[in-house]
């Protein structure tokens, strides 16, 4: 996978959820954020695709397990 996409994917995450870039990585999952809810998750699936011009179906990507998971599907996608 493009480290680039995960790294990207990690960014707008943090930007997101209002968190310290860095405080956050391909690993981290909505159990350990606080700020990552349903609204949260949301905003970042539309940040995704202004981003990388996707079109993001919320029921392909709402049991994935973390953020590299989640950049997976966007390099997948892209």
């Amino acid at each position: 996978m493009n480290e680039s996409i995960t790294e990207q994917v990690v960014q707008l995450a943090a930007g997101t959820f209002g968190v310290v870039d860095g405080s956050i990585t391909a690993s981290s999952h909505a159990g350990e954020v606080e700020q990552w809810d349903s609204l949260a998750q949301l905003s970042l699936l539309v940040a995704i695709e202004d981003e990388f011009g996707l079109v993001v179906d919320p029921s392909e990507v709402a049991d994935l397990p973390d953020l590299g998971a989640l950049a997976q599907y966007v390099a997948d996608h892209a």
